[in-house]
């Protein structure tokens, strides 16, 4: 609690808030814009956000309530692993507190727009771009090269994208197909020989039982 009171009169001399204001309206009942910058206030509000996680992520809250207690028993990255699974539900509740919820999804929305360029860099450019053999098996010229690409990226991605992502467009859909592709190949492979192996065996079994059944030796098709 001294640390909290500590904070809030330092950010209070840095930021010249007024505790009067009473044109905004926060979004969780019982709170008013003076509490947030109240020990007491911050303390309620500190109770509901746990209430909050509580209903969203019990497990999530119980590995926070275990840092609390103490900060020194989790490594870096356990930290680093909490702070990233609590960090949307901080920002959830933010949003709720200064009813900022539109702009959020707005944002949200924003972001997942820009996926396939984040799955193009990872997933692309760093194992096949940035690969030691990259481009080694392409014979052709860079201009061919160039004619392929820009066609693939016409015919894949909408002219209305800026040009990175209808690069991503293109390349993740293309990135795909050659996946599934390889899998069925391999699928293939595997079957192979079992088809090879029982293939003959079956074919010569049905021309013993068709030569019995005529008596009279016929000729092989299968």
């Amino acid at each position: 609690m001294t640390e909290t009171m500590s904070a809030t009169g330092h950010l209070a001399q840095i930021v010249p808030f007024s505790t009067r204001r009473t044109d905004l309206r926060l979004g969780i009942e019982g709170f008013e814009w003076a509490d947030l910058h109240e020990a007491e206030g911050l303390g309620r509000l500190h109770a509901a956000f746990d209430a909050w996680l509580a209903e969203r992520d019990p497990t999530g809250l119980e590995l926070l309530a275990r840092h609390r207690a103490a900060p020194d028993a989790l490594s870096r990255s356990e930290v680093s692993a909490l702070l990233v699974r609590l960090a949307p539900f901080v920002g959830a509740f933010l949003g709720r507190l200064f009813q900022l919820e539109p702009e959020l999804e707005r944002a949200r929305e924003a972001l997942l727009a820009e996926e396939p360029v984040f799955q193009f860099k990872k997933h692309f450019v760093k194992k096949r771009v940035l690969a030691k053999d990259a481009g080694e098996a392409f014979q052709g010229t860079v201009e061919e090269a160039r004619a392929i690409a820009d066609a693939a990226v016409a015919r894949l991605a909408r002219p209305a994208d800026d040009e990175e992502r209808r690069v991503a467009l293109a390349t993740v859909q293309i990135a795909e197909a050659l996946d599934v592709a390889r899998k069925v190949a391999r699928a293939g492979a595997r079957a192979g020989p079992t088809r090879s192996r029982t293939g003959p065996r079956r074919c010569a079994r049905r021309w013993r039982r068709s030569s019995r059944r005529s008596r009279v030796p016929t000729t092989r098709r299968c």
